[in-house]
């Protein structure tokens, strides 16, 4: 936890140095530890509109896939072994976005950084996940619904995460 607090520290000026919106870096000096393949959906739900209370549209709500190494990937958004129960947990940083009609089709490319690590596996000391190559996923977001008769849309995804630490 101790690193989490000394990166949050000194990491907003790395970040904004390191940032492409086409490809997300971690901050100079971090380390990449782990990088896994990643099959799942990302679920979207029908919920009213923030400004509308009475107009409903579907909105992102959590991921839920399977990496490679027995990781899963769940709402948080958390990465967890199921080996050693090291578990991370991100916020958003920086997305990134497609100059062409991938965006129609992929979700962006992401960095996220740590902001709560359990246990002292391999997920345990994490400072940061890069989300890359993602293929699918792409959900009716902003498209009207009825949550009475709508329910929650799995969309199919695949993408590569990376794992780094900040030394």
């Amino acid at each position: 936890m101790v690193a989490i607090a000394v990166a949050a520290l000194l990491v907003p000026a790395q970040l904004a140095l390191a940032q492409d919106a086409q490809d997300p870096q971690a901050p100079e000096g971090s380390e990449l530890v782990l990088r896994a393949k990643a099959s799942g959906v990302q679920i979207y739900e029908c919920a009213a509109a923030p400004d509308d209370p009475e107009a409903f549209a579907y909105r992102f709500l959590a991921p839920a896939a399977q990496l490679q190494r027995d990781i899963i990937h769940y709402a948080g958004p958390n990465w967890q072994s199921t080996r050693d129960g090291s578990r991370v947990a991100g916020m958003l940083v920086a997305g990134g976005s497609f100059p062409n009609d991938r965006a129609k089709r992929d979700i962006p490319d992401l960095l996220l950084q740590a902001v709560d690590n359990a246990g002292p596996g391999v997920l345990g000391e994490v400072d940061f996940v890069i989300r890359r190559d993602s293929r699918g996923g792409v959900g009716p977001v902003g498209e009207t619904c009825d949550p009475s008769a709508d329910g929650d849309i799995a969309v199919p995804y695949r993408a590569t995460y990376e794992f780094y630490e900040a030394r």
